[in-house]
C-alpha cells in the first residue's frame, strides 16, 4: 500500500509552514441567537457581530436549536465584517428548515457550496456570519440559535 502525503505533509516537506487553520488550530464555536423580542420576516437577516479572522477555516458542522418554528427556512452566509458586502449568502448552509423543535445538526443536503464535498475554505477577508430567513415568516419572538465552528490560527 502506498503512503499518500496530505496537503499539510506536502507543505511541510516543501519547507513551508502549516497554519493553525490548516492543521492544528483552535476550534471556536460562534453562535447567532435571536433576540428575546423580535419580528423577523422573510428576507430579514441577523448577523453574529463577531469577527471571523482572515484565513480562518470553517468546519462543515452546524448546529441549529429552535422551538416549534413552523414553515421557516434559513440560510447561513458570510459577509465582509467592515463593509457588510456579501461574500456568499448561502455558502455555509442553504434552505435549512428550522421547524423541528430541539437541537439538530444541519444535514449534508443543506451544506453550502463553500464547504460542500470536502472543499477547503479559508475565509478570504475579515468576515462575519449571518442568517437570512428565506422561506416563511417566523412568529413574533420565535426563538432559534445557529452555531458554527471555525478553526483559527492563534
Amino acid at each position: 500500500m502506498a503512503e499518500i502525503a496530505s496537503r499539510q505533509k506536502a507543505k511541510l516537506d516543501a519547507g513551508g509552514l502549516v497554519t493553525g487553520a490548516e492543521g492544528l488550530g483552535k476550534v471556536r464555536a460562534l453562535t447567532i441567537t435571536t433576540p428575546a423580542t423580535h419580528d423577523l420576516e422573510n428576507g430579514d437577516t441577523m448577523a453574529s457581530g463577531v469577527l471571523i479572522p482572515k484565513d480562518a477555516r470553517i468546519l462543515g458542522i452546524f448546529e441549529v436549536s429552535s422551538g416549534a418554528v413552523t414553515g421557516v427556512n434559513i440560510d447561513l452566509g458570510l459577509r465582509n465584517f467592515d463593509t457588510k458586502e456579501v461574500i456568499d449568502l448561502d455558502g455555509l448552509f442553504d434552505g435549512y428548515p428550522i421547524g423541528t423543535a430541539g437541537t439538530n445538526i444541519v444535514p449534508t443536503a443543506n451544506i453550502g457550496a463553500l464547504i460542500d464535498d470536502g472543499a477547503e475554505y479559508l475565509v478570504p477577508e475579515r468576515a462575519e456570519a449571518y442568517v437570512t430567513v428565506t422561506t416563511g415568516d417566523p412568529d413574533a419572538n420565535d426563538q432559534f440559535r445557529v452555531t458554527l465552528f471555525i478553526v483559527t490560527n492563534d
